[in-house]
This record gives structure tokens, sequence and C-alpha cells, in this order.
């Protein structure tokens, strides 16, 4: 059984709408406007950012980056033996909240169903609900289908890669959103019904191990993303799990994550769980990377071994051979259901002929 471990940074959520740190700033302006009087106590962080132009004339700054933003803010604040504001928390929590999506199931499918069960055709939503299906091994017959949606037929789909999966996932983020869980609480609203499909906060629990090292919009438990990201004693649970997985894994797929200079826990972590390592066979990254080849050339820096393999690439290039396998009855074309298997295949094929 391979033990994989997916380590997802703001890039792995950015196809969806969400804000990375780089237009951060922007997407909470286009909110604030949007409803001044909702998000009213937005003036005040948006005026402490622009009182911060000054540090412009001086040093080269970007103040379009909030990392960066609140980075001098909790640096002037902790020399004046303060805390950063709560109400920069409740700013980045409230702005990841709206541009969060929310997928609700559609009341009527075409005959391609398959292809829909997420989103609507052409949306990123179908493969990241794909992805997240992939992960607990969904199955979907017509019949649940028939049940939820008023589908005339199942014709054949052009989905692909056909593998059955051997292995078991687990997912560390360093993202404070709720796109995994929004797709899992989908599945089990659509298609299951049972209670029991949940990512697990441990190795232990069953399910899914899912370590939100930053915290997480939902609990109020969040890291401010500034230069001293303490390891707060409440988050303690998910490094742990986080470690644990890294210590048991046979692959590390890092997917949307630039490794920033100023990251250097995640590279400690990495290091300290590589030490009760007993098997890891490869390390893949995914990231966009600058024209420079900066996030290429950390990564080379940082990871000093064989099989590593990098691609500049798009992460929707990436979920979209993993979708699923079709299951017919022996003795016909009918459809008989579909499976989720399709990850390892699709992984190894976007990587083989994608990475250099």
């Amino acid at each position: 059984m391979e033990r994989i471990v997916y380590l997802l940074g703001a890039g792995f959520s950015a196809p969806l709408g969400l804000p990375v740190m780089s237009n951060f700033l922007e997407k909470s302006k286009d909110l604030y406007f949007s409803d001044p009087q909702r998000y009213r106590y937005f003036e005040d962080v948006l005026n402490a950012i622009a009182k911060m132009s000054v540090v412009k004339n001086y040093y080269s700054t970007d103040l379009f980056n909030i990392e960066e933003i609140l980075s001098v803010l909790a640096m002037q604040q902790n020399l004046r033996g303060r805390r950063l504001k709560k109400a920069f928390l409740a700013y980045i929590a409230d702005v990841i909240s709206y541009y969060t999506p929310i997928f609700l199931p559609t009341e009527n499918l075409p005959s391609n169903w398959q292809d829909r069960i997420f989103a609507s055709a052409g949306h990123p939503g179908s493969l990241y609900g794909a992805f997240v299906a992939n992960l607990i091994q969904l199955r979907v017959s017509p019949a649940e289908i028939e049940g939820m949606f008023r589908a005339s037929s199942f014709q054949e789909s052009d989905a692909i890669y056909v593998q059955e999966s051997d292995a078991t996932y687990g997912i560390i983020t360093l993202n404070y959103d709720l796109i995994l869980e929004r797709f899992l609480d989908y599945i089990e609203t659509a298609f299951v019904n049972t209670g029991i499909l949940r990512f697990a906060s441990n190795c232990l629990d069953g399910g899914v191990p899912l370590a939100k090292l930053h915290g997480s919009v939902d609990t109020g438990i969040m890291v401010a993303p500034t230069w001293n990201k303490t390891l707060a004693r409440n988050l303690l649970p998910a490094w742990k799990t986080a470690f644990q997985l890294l210590a048991k894994a046979n692959h590390i797929r890092i997917i949307g994550y630039s490794l920033p200079t100023a990251d250097a826990y995640i590279k400690y972590l990495l290091r300290a769980a590589a030490i009760e390592s007993p098997h890891l066979k490869k390390i893949d990254v995914l990231c966009r990377d600058d024209r420079k080849g900066s996030v290429r050339a950390r990564y080379e820096e940082f990871i000093d071994f064989a099989n590593f393999r990098f691609v500049n690439g798009n992460v929707v290039d990436y979920l979209r051979p993993n979708v699923f396998t079709r299951i017919q009855r022996a003795d016909s074309r009918e459809l008989r259901a579909i499976e989720f298997r399709g990850l390892e295949a699709g992984h190894e094929h976007f990587f083989s002929t994608q990475a250099s």
C-alpha cells in the first residue's frame, strides 16, 4: 500500500477564485466597496495599510502583498509590546470565506452527467470535486444518481485514466479555506447520506487525515500570514498529524506552494519527518513559477533527492485527468457505476509528460 501525502499551498485553491498573497488586498477592496456597511471594520484595516506607504520612501516593499504588509505591521506591534489586532485576522477570514464557493446539487443533469456531478461543464469545481472523490475513492451508481437527479440516460463518457488504486492519502494544507471540506459535504449530502464521510483530524480516526497547519476560517484559530508564524498551542495536534503523515509517506506531492524564503518552518518540518521516514520514493512539486525560475531554484536548493520532479504548471491541468473509471455491466455497454480511482494514473501521466 502506497502512502501518499499532499502538501497544499494557496495556489491549489486559487483557480476557484480564492485570493493568494499577491492579490488579497485587491480582492478585499472589491469586497469592501461592494458592501461598505457590512464590512465597515475593513476601513480601519485598509487605512492602516495605506499609512504604510511611507515605508516605500526608503525601502523596497510590496504593499500589495498581504503577507509582507502584515509582517511589517506585526514587527511594529511586537516591538511595542502589542499583538497584531484581531481585526486583521477577522479581515482575512471574512475575505477568504466570501470568495470560497459553495457548490449545490444541480436539479437536472444531461446524459453526460458523469462530467457534471460536481459543477457545470468547464467549471474547475468539477475537477476539485473529482479530486476529493478520488481521495475517498467514491463509487456512484446510476441508481444513486437517479434518486437525486432526473438524468434521462447514461451514455459513453470521455473521462479517462482507468486504474485500481492501491493507495492511502493524507492532506497537509497551509490554507485557511474550506474547499476540501465543502466538497466532502457535497458528496455526503448528494450521494452517501450516511454521516460517516469526513476528514480526520489525526491518523488514527479513519478517513482521510487533514492537517491545517495555519488554522481554519471555521474554527477561529488562525495564524496570521506574517514572518513570525509561531506555532500556536491549539494548532499543535495538526502539526503532529502532519509530522506523522510525512514520516510514513512513500510519496510527497506539493501543489501550489512556492516555498517562500520566510517559511523556514516548513523546511524544518519536512527535514524532521525525513529522520523517521523508512521508504520515501518520490517528491513531486507543481507550482507556478516566475520568469526567473525563482520557485524552482528554491526547491532545487532545498531538495537533494534523485527522485524529485518539478513542474511549472497549472493546478487545473493537473486535476483534469484525475476523474473516474466507468464500470459497465459484463453483458452490455450499460453503465453500472463510476468509481473515482484515477488519481494515481493521472498524477503519473501528468508528471511524466510535464516534468523536465
